[in-house]
């Protein structure tokens, strides 16, 4: 009896162990491995501005037509509604105060958010890393690149 009761536990927990496995992907490997590598990023030190080409006409195409795509989908009825309204219109639950200095005078707007010294006077105070190079501080402004590399 014994003996039943084992193999029983024991297949319980093979089928168990079975189902929490995950799911495969369905990746295309052959077609990631066959992209050419990324370009690495250099970001120059010292350059306060830096000019770059944009082909506004590609751009413009490639948006155009992104968003035909989105809105001839979106004409389509659906039986569904996928809008679910939460709140009355109007009014939304307070939401906590964060963490940190607090943005509250003269009131909790992006104005004063962005006049607020305490953000100003922790820039400036931040101890650049060992291994890095500080390239700005204490600017309304922001960065975005693929990766960085560290220039010698």
């Amino acid at each position: 009896m014994s003996s039943k009761l084992f193999l029983s536990v024991l297949g319980g927990l093979l089928v168990s162990q079975a189902a929490a496995l995950p799911a495969p992907q369905g990746l295309d490997f052959d077609a990631i491995f066959d992209l050419p590598p990324a370009p690495t990023p250099t970001i120059a030190v010292g350059v306060l501005s830096q000019a770059v080409e944009v082909n506004t006409q590609a751009a413009l195409s490639s948006v155009v037509a992104a968003v035909a795509t989105e809105v001839a989908a979106s004409a389509v009825p659906s039986a569904v509604s996928d809008k679910v309204k939460r709140y009355p219109q109007g009014v939304c639950p307070t939401q906590p105060a964060g963490s940190g200095p607090l943005t509250t005078s003269p009131a909790d707007t992006p104005s004063a958010f962005l006049a607020n010294p305490a953000y100003s006077q922790a820039a400036l105070g931040a101890t650049v890393p060992p291994g890095y190079t500080q390239v700005y501080s204490n600017l309304n402004a922001s960065t975005s690149t693929v990766g960085f590399e560290t220039i010698q």
